[in-house]
C-alpha cells in the first residue's frame, strides 16, 4: 500500500472464496498506515464485486495465515540472483506438497538467514482473479498474522474469533484454530531464541473467564519466556515492513486492457503522428526524385541525339557504349602482333619454355600467352624479362600439372 495514499483499499479473505456455503467469505474497507477492523465491512463475493465496481485504486489482498507456511532458511548473500529460483528445489525434501504447484515468495533477510513464504499457487491464483476481473491490480498480497506490527525481540500473540495468530518480527508465523494452538505454538517456539519476549493480545470474552484460561496455557506452554498479555487488538498495517509480499514474478505489476488503452493512449497518438509524418515526407522525396530522374532522362536523351541524330532511342547509355565499341573496332591502326612476337619470342626460347598458345586482339592491343615451364621461377623470370624490354607483363593464372608447371600471360604495350 503507498503511503502517499491517506486512505487505500484493502481485502481480507475470510474463507476461502468460491465455496457455495461459504457465508460472509470477505472482509474490505480502506485502511490508512493502521488498518482498524471496526471501520470494515464484510459479506460474500457477490456483495464484495459491488464494492470493487466502485474502486479505482490499486487493492492490498489479505488471505488467511492458515493458507501460508513461512520459514527461515539459510541465506547467503553472494547467492542472491539465483536464490529465487533455486528455492523451491532446495526445499523439495522439506515439503509434502508438489513445490511446482507452490507459489514462493521471500521476505526479510539478514545474518546468513532469510524468512520465505509459500502458498498453493492455484488457490491464490482463483482468489486473485475475483479483483482482476474487475480491472483493478493487486500489489501487495500478504497474510492476515502478518498484518500484526511486531517490535524486534518480540513475538506477537493474538487470540481471538476461536483463532490464533502469531507473528515474529522476521516475518515467520503461522495461524490456526484455537484448538490446536497448544501444540502448534510449542512446536514453533521450539524454532525461536528463549530471550524473545511474548506480546499475548486477546480480544473480546467469549465464554466464562477465557483470560484465564489462555493465561494458564501461555504459563504451561511457554514458562520459560517473559509474557506480556493485553486485552486489546494489536496494531494492525497492510504497511507492515515484516509481511512478505505474494506479489512477485508472474503476480507483479499487470494491467487490464481498458487500464492499457488510458495509460498508452498519448504514446499512440504520438506514434499515429509520427508514422503518417513519415509517410508524407518519403512520399513527397519519392516525387521529388522522380521529378528529377525525368529531368535527367530528358537531359541524356538531348545529348545521345548529338551523337544518334536519328532512330529510336530505348536505352541511350547503352546505345552509346556500342556506338563507341564500333567506333573503335574500326580504328586503323596497324597490328603489333608481330612486334610484340619478335620481343616475347627470343626469351621463350633462351629459358626454354613451351608456347602452347598465343592470342591477340588489336581493339585492346594486347597478346595472351598460354606458357608451360618446369617451375614457377621461370614464368616469372620470363615476366621480369618481359618487362625489362619495355613491355608490360601480368601474370593472370597459374597451376600446376604432374611435373610441369603452366601459367598464363597478357603482354601489351605500355
Amino acid at each position: 500500500m503507498n503511503k502517499s495514499n491517506s486512505h487505500s483499499p484493502y481485502i481480507k479473505v475470510l474463507a476461502q472464496g468460491g465455496h457455495e456455503d461459504a457465508k460472509a467469505s470477505y472482509q474490505w474497507g480502506m485502511a490508512d498506515h493502521e488498518l482498524r477492523a471496526d471501520h470494515a465491512q464484510q459479506g460474500s463475493e457477490a456483495q464484495l464485486l459491488e464494492w470493487l465496481e466502485q474502486q479505482s485504486q490499486d487493492i492490498t489482498l489479505v488471505l488467511p495465515g492458515e493458507e501460508v507456511v513461512t520459514r527461515e532458511v539459510d541465506y547467503n548473500d553472494s547467492e542472491k540472483r539465483h536464490f529465487a529460483k533455486m528455492l523451491p528445489y532446495e526445499l523439495e525434501d522439506d515439503i509434502v506438497d508438489d513445490v511446482e504447484q507452490l507459489h514462493f515468495a521471500t521476505g526479510l533477510k539478514g545474518n546468513g538467514k532469510a524468512t520465505i513464504a509459500y502458498l498453493n499457487e492455484d488457490w491464490f491464483a482463483d482468489i486473485r482473479q475475483v479483483i482482476i476481473a474487475e480491472g483493478l491490480h493487486v500489489h501487495r498480497c500478504i497474510a492476515d498474522f502478518q498484518l500484526i506490527v511486531t517490535e524486534p525481540g518480540h513475538i506477537s500473540l493474538l487470540f481471538g474469533d476461536d483463532r490464533l495468530q502469531v507473528h515474529t518480527s522476521s516475518g515467520a508465523g503461522f495461524a490456526c484454530a484455537e484448538a490446536m494452538a497448544p501444540a502448534l505454538l510449542t512446536s514453533f517456539l521450539q524454532t525461536v531464541d528463549d530471550d524473545v519476549a511474548l506480546s499475548v493480545y486477546i480480544q473480546a470474552p467469549r465464554h466464562s473467564d477465557p483470560a484465564t484460561t489462555l493465561v494458564n496455557m501461555m504459563n504451561t506452554i511457554a514458562p520459560d519466556y517473559r509474557s506480556e498479555f493485553y486485552y486489546q487488538t494489536p496494531p494492525l498495517s497492510c504497511d507492515n515492513p515484516q509481511a512478505i509480499n505474494f506479489c512477485i514474478g508472474a503476480y507483479g505489476k499487470t494491467i487490464s486492457q481498458s487500464q492499457w488503452v488510458k495509460e498508452f493512449r498519448g504514446i499512440a497518438v504520438l506514434a499515429c503522428i509520427a508514422f503518417f509524418a513519415f509517410v508524407g515526407v518519403n512520399s513527397f522525396d519519392i516525387y521529388r526524385l522522380h521529378q528529377k530522374n525525368q529531368l535527367l532522362q530528358k537531359n541524356i536523351e538531348e545529348l545521345t541525339r548529338t551523337v544518334i541524330p536519328r532512330g529510336v532511342i530505348n536505352n541511350p547509355v547503352e546505345q552509346l557504349r556500342a556506338k563507341l565499341r564500333n567506333t573503335n573496332n574500326t580504328n586503323n591502326e596497324p597490328s603489333q602482333s608481330v612486334y610484340l612476337l619478335s620481343v616475347v619470342a627470343p626469351l621463350i626460347h633462351q629459358l626454354d619454355i613451351d608456347l602452347s598458345a598465343v592470342s591477340y586482339s588489336n581493339k585492346d592491343r594486347q597478346m595472351g600467352l598460354n606458357v608451360q615451364a618446369d617451375s614457377f621461377n621461370a614464368v616469372e623470370k620470363l615476366r621480369t624479362e618481359i618487362t625489362t624490354k619495355g613491355l608490360e607483363a601480368e601474370l593472370l593464372s597459374s597451376n600446376a600439372i604432374d611435373d610441369k608447371f603452366q601459367a598464363r600471360l597478357r603482354v601489351k604495350l605500355p
